[in-house]
């Protein structure tokens, strides 16, 4: 019934916890907490952080003088307004009353604002604080110190790396992939790179590079860690181990560093693109950047823009399968790089749509039977039929926007283009130019005979597309009771998770497929 949920990706120095943020989360909420201790700002003896989040999300976050006046509150939400980071909010919330007429004069009497608590900061406040000392015990060794060194002894490797990340940063892999677990599979064993999963992220305009893990089950392990992070003001779980090539602006660089670049003339995309390397170790603490990291991350990066610049519009579409080789500079000669998309091992754990893809140990014979002929016959249906699923694509943007909608619009749609409900209702109910839907044409296919796939197919034919109100909850019983907005049908919908019901209330609305349990 919902989007898919997509994963968090990592932040400096904030990391956030759950999965991004969706369309439907409309509500800002905007607090003032006291900077941590040792947070400095020039000269000003004491600061206050102004935070506005998007549920668990920080959209914009700023020092501020303890003497500045609570307008600055506005001042720092019009810059997040601004800068497009999240969905543009239907209400806001504020912790301070005396912020209400600022914030109103900002927003206009269109956009209500309340007064109440904003826990959703505290999270935010305690990560700051504790990147910041995590800074502070690697002042002696950063990644910046490391990359400069490295450039003593090698500075053709370290101008491989920024050749290759300024192309990257030129090409916008996060316009192309549309999430950030749209994950490729990256194979170069000559440099350490075995089966590899890679996370473009960049998608929210938060945090932009490429995330590295040795594995799909790695990655899969880190979206854990992330979701099941602990309270705030605990320890946080280990992160898995990781190469991080991540993308800052000039202005938040140490001078010594952009002057280094200027000295080695390294190439840059822009002022907004200065490179450079993170990696943790198995215990999940920032390690040293060795030079067989920084030739890991040109191969990386060198052959991920390659592969993107043929196949990136495929993905951005969510149509493509696809793999390419390459031979690329290694440590001694070439070295064979294949690269891969999606990562055939990687699952979305938290995809809400997961039931109808694939069977679970928890599934009946019949459910087990109905999520596999659906999974096959949509590969097949839409494969054969890419033009019909094109069609569908720009159908749903349409019906999103109220217009045509363009590869800029992707960033903002993904999360709904993104389930598996536009696939499914493309293969299985839309009517193509010829008049018949993939049910009409699968009561014609006879190359399945088997008795699972015959009771799929009539309980396919049962299914219904709607869009329902959410008149109660029960989460004891894990149902939720929805009314179609058309024909005022009510249906008892099963199969909820824990996490979809505790975002459920009453007169929430929800578009989706639903199947008869019976």
């Amino acid at each position: 019934m919902s989007p898919r949920a997509r994963k968090a990706p990592i932040a400096v120095p904030l990391r956030r916890r759950g999965p991004s943020p969706r369309v439907s989360s409309v509500e800002w909420a905007g607090t003032r907490l006291p900077a941590p201790l040792g947070f400095a700002v020039r000269d000003v003896a004491e600061l206050d952080f102004i935070f506005w989040m998007n549920g668990p999300y920080v959209v914009a976050a700023a020092p501020v003088p303890r003497t500045a006046p609570i307008a600055a509150m506005a001042e720092v939400l019009r810059d997040a307004l601004a800068s497009g980071k999240a969905p543009p909010p239907q209400r806001l919330r504020v912790s301070d009353p005396r912020a209400l007429p600022s914030v109103v004069a900002l927003v206009g009497t269109g956009v209500p604002v309340a007064v109440g608590p904003v826990p959703e900061a505290t999270g935010a406040l305690v990560e700051l604080a504790e990147a910041l000392a995590q800074a502070r015990s690697q002042e002696a060794g950063s990644p910046l110190e490391e990359i400069v060194d490295l450039a003593e002894d090698d500075p053709a490797l370290v101008a491989r790396f920024f050749t290759a990340a300024a192309a990257l940063y030129r090409l916008g892999p996060w316009n192309l992939v549309p999430s950030d677990s749209d994950v490729l599979r990256v194979d170069a064993p000559a440099v350490g790179l075995r089966n590899a999963c890679v996370s473009v992220v960049g998608q929210i305009r938060e945090s932009y590079g490429l995330l590295c893990f040795d594995s799909a089950e790695t990655f899969m392990a880190f979206l854990r860690a992330a979701r099941d992070a602990s309270p705030p003001g605990t320890a946080m779980a280990a992160i898995p181990p990781a190469l991080a090539v991540q993308f800052d602006a000039a202005s938040e660089m140490p001078p010594e560093f952009l002057a280094e670049i200027r000295r080695r003339r390294w190439p840059l995309a822009g002022p907004s693109g200065v490179p450079w390397l993170m990696c943790s170790s198995p215990e999940g603490s920032p390690r040293a950047v060795t030079r067989e990291d920084v030739l890991r991350a040109a191969v990386l990066v060198e052959a991920v823009t390659r592969f993107l610049e043929k196949h990136g519009d495929a993905i951005f579409d969510e149509l493509a399968r696809c793999s390419e080789r390459y031979e690329l500079d290694g440590a001694v000669g070439k070295t064979r790089v294949i690269v891969e998309h999606p990562h055939p091992a990687y699952r979305d754990e938290d995809d809400p749509d997961a039931a109808l893809e694939a069977p679970d140990a928890m599934d009946s014979a019949e459910e087990a039977g109905t999520a596999r002929f659906l999974g096959e016959w949509k590969e097949r249906y839409n494969n054969e039929h890419l033009d019909e699923f094109e069609a569908a694509i720009r159908e749903t943007g349409f019906a999103l926007l109220g217009r045509t909608f363009t590869r800029d619009d992707g960033p903002g749609l993904s999360p709904h283009l993104g389930t598996s409900l536009v696939p499914t209702w493309t293969s299985l109910f839309r009517p193509r130019k010829n008049g018949r839907t993939g049910l009409d044409d699968d009561a014609r296919d006879r190359s399945a005979t088997d008795a699972a796939s015959r009771a799929a197919r009539l309980r396919l034919a049962k299914a219904r597309v709607i869009l329902a109100d959410v008149i109660s909850v029960d989460r004891a019983a894990g149902t939720v009771l929805m009314e179609d907005v058309f024909d005022h049908t009510r249906y008892t919908v099963l199969g909820w998770g824990d996490a979809q019901l505790a975002q459920l209330t009453r007169w929430a609305r929800g578009f989706g497929l639903i199947l008869p349990a019976r």
